[in-house]
């Protein structure tokens, strides 16, 4: 019984030979030509964050105190990303 690495190896020598038989005089730069190219933009990503604030509140008597309570707010952040361009 073969083992799965011979049997790969020798699935890959056949699709090798076969391609070159087919492509004729094709040069190894022409079966590899990148059809986009690479662009940088800048994507702006909604996120919330949370912060603590001080917030004044009142007993069942009407005396005030403060607690301290976390809140959440929504921030746009800045995201570079890199984005195929196809050509």
């Amino acid at each position: 019984m073969m083992s799965l690495i011979r049997v790969r190896s020798l699935l890959v020598a056949g699709l090798v030979a076969g391609c070159l038989t087919l492509s004729g005089n094709a040069n190894a730069t022409d079966c590899h030509t990148p059809k986009y190219i690479v662009k940088t933009v800048t994507v702006y990503v909604d996120v919330e964050q949370s912060y603590t604030a001080h917030v004044t509140r009142y007993d069942h008597c009407g005396t005030p105190y403060q607690v301290r309570v976390t809140r959440h707010k929504t921030v746009s952040v800045p995201v570079v990303k890199q984005v195929r361009v196809y050509l």
